[in-house]
């Protein structure tokens, strides 16, 4: 089953007093809603500045799993993304480990096949039970590459 992927993009107007990122901040109209458009919204932070922020809301037809088991079975045995009709490519596929090394890349992985992506291993070794974070570059079908990035845990 494919899950929808959302996508929100953020153009923010105004001066925000710190780093948005260290800050809470307060949405002042609750328009928002899981409609696709854009949306413009008023947010106020604790420091009493507000700004002007786009939301571009995009739904696609991408599922990446929280979990795989590399173990061999035939179930579940490699971690890739997958999608529908509007996925055209994946591009730069990368896995990295929790102190940020790289253990895998692919630079084009084929959609939706069977055994592509990442088997669980760094080089020749069985990686380590655990959280990897991944990131990707996705070709949508209307010419926009998305980037799509999480994280999965390997169970053995």
């Amino acid at each position: 089953m494919i899950r929808p992927f959302m996508v929100v993009f953020i153009l923010v107007i105004g001066q925000i007093a710190m780093p948005l990122f260290a800050q809470t901040v307060e949405i002042c109209n609750n328009a928002i809603d899981d409609e696709q458009g854009t949306y413009q919204e008023t947010i106020m932070s604790d420091a009493g500045c507000d700004s002007t922020v786009y939301l571009t809301l995009e739904y696609y037809s991408v599922f990446a799993p929280n979990v795989f088991t590399p173990n061999e079975d035939g179930i579940n045995d490699y971690f890739t993304i997958s999608g529908g009709e509007d996925l055209v490519k994946i591009k730069d596929f990368r896995i990295f480990d929790k102190w940020g090394g790289q253990v895998f890349e692919d630079p084009e992985v084929l959609i939706n096949q069977q055994g592509v992506g990442w088997n669980g291993r760094i080089g020749n070794e069985e990686a380590r039970t655990g959280v990897y974070l991944f990131n990707a570059s996705l070709l949508m079908d209307e010419g926009q590459e998305r980037v799509c990035s999480g994280s999965v845990t390997l169970l053995r």
